[in-house]
């Protein structure tokens, strides 16, 4: 019988539509826009420039599972799998996907059993309740899902990082501590990997 050394998960990420990340993004693009015009006379229309999303989509992966690590005590080996982006920002945002062993998605849950069981029986709530516009595919109580983390899949994995993102990030509001999470990453100029110029290299 085959092992199953990986499996999906999502993680915390408000996305690339009017949150901190674009911001952040359309910030650099401006900056570039600016820098053309006065360094090389050069006018750069926001049509010409494409957002590449994949290298921040990476480092913002590595750094929340460094910042999973701290809160846990474990490295739960998180990385980076895919971003899936939808076509339009009416109902759902971007996705982050990681990969975790099986191993450390039950070393996550016992770890959120005995350290904060109240607040994922309330992230469930929230996240699986149906309502009027909203059906739910999942139960709504932790009782009634599998027993098994193996027969877990990506958003009920990925509903035990929310859990603990929540528990334990900032205060403030989660888009600050995404602030801080991807603060050390952009000093050192990921933004710039990101924006693209048409028919240009990286610029």
């Amino acid at each position: 019988m085959k092992t199953e050394t990986k499996k999906l998960t999502t993680i915390p990420f408000s996305g690339f539509y009017g949150t901190y990340h674009s911001y952040e993004l359309d910030t650099e693009a401006e900056q570039l826009i600016e820098w053309e015009r006065e360094e090389n006379d050069t006018e750069i229309e926001w049509f010409a420039l494409e957002y590449d999303h994949i290298p921040y989509a990476q480092a913002y992966a590595q750094a929340f599972n460094n910042w999973l690590t701290d809160a846990t005590g474990f490295d739960c080996g998180l990385t980076f799998e895919s971003l899936q982006s939808p076509k339009e920002y009416n109902f759902t945002t971007d996705k982050i996907y990681c990969h975790i062993s099986p191993e450390n998605a039950l070393r996550l849950f016992r770890w959120v059993r005995d350290n904060c069981l109240d607040q994922l029986n309330k992230t469930i709530k929230d996240r699986f309740t149906s309502y009027d516009g909203f059906i739910s595919f999942y139960p709504d109580n932790l009782n009634n899902w599998p027993d098994y983390i193996c027969d877990w899949d990506h958003n009920q994995i990925g509903t035990l990082l929310e859990c603990i993102w929540q528990n334990y990030a900032e205060d403030d509001g989660s888009q600050w501590a995404e602030f801080d999470l991807m603060e050390s990453a952009l000093c050192n100029g990921l933004a710039g990997e990101c924006v693209l110029v048409s028919n240009r290299e990286t610029i």
